[in-house]
């Protein structure tokens, strides 16, 4: 097993792996975009950075807490948080 295959195998069956599931479809609630990426802490993106989860390619930013997940919507440029509903007027 790869590095990142061990890093991502961690990953998913980690409670990150749930918040990422989570946040996933909270961001399929607000958008019908099939261009999202998932942003995680440097942390927890270590090893499997330009990976794909769920479809969806893994950042990192340092704005992002550890253990949680950002997800970001290319169709409206907009980040989305789990819970919460963009500000689709800027």
């Amino acid at each position: 097993m790869n590095d990142w295959e061990s890093a991502m195998a961690k990953l998913l069956t980690s409670p990150l792996g749930d918040e990422i599931n989570q946040a996933r479809r909270w961001a399929l609630t607000v958008t019908n975009s099939d261009r999202l990426e998932v942003f995680l802490n440097p942390q927890d993106a270590e090893g499997v950075e330009g990976c794909k989860v769920m479809g969806m390619p893994i950042r990192q930013s340092i704005g992002v807490a550890q253990g949680t997940a950002l997800i970001f919507d290319h169709l409206s440029s907009k980040y989305i948080r789990k819970g919460e509903h963009p500000d689709w007027s800027s």
